[in-house]
């Protein structure tokens, strides 16, 4: 392994880390703020769905979105969270 795929191997890990710790915090936010997309997450899992958290990146801001994906790959937005990018100047 070189030294740019030992640089994509450690940051995929913080991500995969990192994830993990904002994916448990939102669920715990979403008891809080609505527990009615929560118990939608909830039924979703329970028909077989996968809860996905995607970070959509664009050049002036990012967008965190919660949703479900069934086996069709049909997809159904819980939340979206918007934000900004830091300057790049």
């Amino acid at each position: 392994m070189d030294e740019i795929d030992q640089a994509v191997d450690l940051a995929a890990k913080a991500f995969r880390e990192t994830a993990t710790l904002l994916n448990n915090t939102l669920l715990v936010k979403l008891q809080t703020i609505s527990p009615d997309i929560l118990a939608k997450a909830g039924q979703a899992l329970e028909a077989g769905e996968r809860l996905e958290l995607l970070v959509q990146f664009e050049t002036s801001s990012s967008t965190i979105v919660f949703r479900t994906v069934d086996d069709y790959e049909r997809a159904k937005i819980l939340w979206t969270i918007p934000g900004r990018m830091p300057s790049l100047n």
